[in-house]
C-alpha cells in the first residue's frame, strides 16, 4: 500500500502495522507516524479504495472471525470483541451485521 523512500517501507507495511497493533486509539495518524510517512500520504494510499479506517475495521472483524471459527478456541463473543479492541460485544456485533 505504502512504498516510501523515507519510510524504506513496503507494500505491506500498513497492514502489518495494523495486525501488530491492537491499540484502541489507532487513528490514521497514529499509523502514519509509525510508518514515517505523512497524513497525506497515507490516505493517498488509501485513495482507490476503502478509507484507512474502514481498511482497519475490515481486518479486525476478519481476525475476529477467524478468532471465533476455532473449533477449540475457549473464546466467547465479549473476549474476542475486547482483543480486536471493538468498544463492547454490542459494537461487534453490529459491525459484525453490517459486512
Amino acid at each position: 500500500m505504502i512504498r516510501s523512500a523515507r519510510s524504506g517501507g513496503s507494500a505491506g507495511a500498513t497492514s502489518v502495522h495494523i495486525h501488530r497493533t491492537r491499540l484502541p486509539d489507532l487513528t490514521p495518524a497514529t499509523i502514519a507516524r509509525a510508518l514515517n510517512v505523512s497524513g497525506r500520504t497515507l490516505h493517498r494510499a488509501f485513495a482507490d479504495g476503502e478509507t484507512v479506517m474502514a481498511y482497519v475495521r475490515r481486518r479486525r472483524l476478519e481476525g475476529a472471525r477467524r478468532e471465533l471459527g476455532l473449533p477449540c478456541g475457549p473464546f466467547t463473543v465479549a473476549d474476542v470483541a475486547a482483543r480486536r479492541q471493538f468498544a463492547d460485544p454490542r459494537h461487534f456485533r453490529r459491525a459484525h451485521r453490517g459486512t
